[in-house]
């Protein structure tokens, strides 16, 4: 294998990656403006005022429960998002 291929795979393979983070971030913006959307009209805006902000929310990607991004005073016992 020649270092233009090599280089090639290499481009190839990170184009991949990028393509799935992408991915990713599309799922993960839809889910947090459901999520945002569903604590407002179910539980109202005191409790959707104790949300962090969207962009917090969007970039902590580990974290897919919407409870633990509330006060304890504020949590809901099975809310999946």
């Amino acid at each position: 294998m020649g270092k233009s291929e090599l280089t090639l795979s290499l481009f190839v393979i990170f184009c991949f990656v990028f393509l799935a983070f992408c991915f990713l971030m599309i799922g993960r913006n839809e889910w947090v403006f459901k999520a945002r959307m569903e604590v407002l009209h179910e539980r109202g805006h005191e409790v959707y005022s104790a949300l962090p902000s969207y962009e917090t929310m969007l970039y902590r990607f580990w974290v897919w429960d919407v409870n633990k991004f509330l006060p304890k005073e504020y949590r809901k016992e099975s809310t999946n998002g």
